[in-house]
């Protein structure tokens, strides 16, 4: 998908995201039957411990692998103890399935123009956002227009709806849908920096500083996590 959008007209382009956006509301309501059959994905989850897993590869990858240095110890504790809040509110979210890397370059369009998911092993119960972040924010070179990202919500909340899930505030969902854009692009950029440094994939350098920017702006909006910030202004140039 990642490949058509790219040669997509505006129109077409946004087709292709709703309909990928209807598909994460069609995986979330298949969480009972998940739960159901006992499947793997319902026995794991984005917990503390995952979750927070995830932000020192992060801390690890980019700052020591890809930057070539180590935090201070100060700095360092700072940022584990606003990862630690982050990561206990985020768990207290995972309530329904997700696929975990559900981005353009995982959707394969078929011959009859149906969109079909790979690349799913390591799906588990996350927070309702989880995969709508990494669609909408995964691999950017520019952070999306905000009334955008506000209209693909509103898209998202229908879809889940339509099929029967749990309605979710529109304010409270924008609150957790930033929580979880802090949590997930540091992920990402923990890989990315793991990816170009350890495997030569240097291409995912370029969306590095965009990721934190969108991280940045997050942090805004929720007032929250200065020490994050604070290593973010030091990392790009924000004024």
């Amino acid at each position: 998908m990642r490949d058509v959008l790219a040669n997509s007209t505006e129109e077409e382009r946004e087709e292709l995201i709703n309909e990928a956006i209807s598909l994460i509301a069609r995986i979330q309501a298949t969480t009972p039957r998940a739960y159901e059959m006992n499947s793997i994905a319902s026995r794991l989850k984005f917990d503390e411990e995952k979750l927070l897993w995830e932000l020192n590869f992060f801390k690890m990858h980019y700052f020591e692998t890809f930057r070539k240095e180590k935090l201070p110890a100060t700095d360092d504790s700072a940022l584990n103890e606003e990862f630690t809040e982050l990561v206990r509110e985020l768990e207290q979210h995972a309530k329904v399935l997700c696929h975990r890397d559900f981005h353009a370059a995982n959707l394969m369009i078929d011959k009859a123009g149906n969109l079909r998911i790979i690349d799913h092993q390591d799906a588990r119960i996350g927070a309702a956002t989880y995969d709508l972040v990494s669609l909408l924010l995964d691999r950017v070179l520019n952070a999306p227009d905000a009334d955008w990202i506000i209209d693909k919500k509103k898209f998202f909340l229908n879809e889940r709806e339509k099929l029967g899930l749990p309605v979710i505030d529109a304010k409270d969902f924008d609150y957790e849908f930033d929580l979880m854009t802090v949590q997930r692009c540091l992920k990402a950029i923990g890989t990315f920096s793991f990816q170009s440094v350890t495997r030569g994939k240097t291409y995912f350098v370029q969306y590095i500083e965009p990721m934190f920017r969108i991280i940045y702006a997050a942090c805004q909006r929720l007032k929250r996590f200065p020490n994050l910030q604070k290593q973010i202004k030091k990392t790009i140039n924000i004024s």
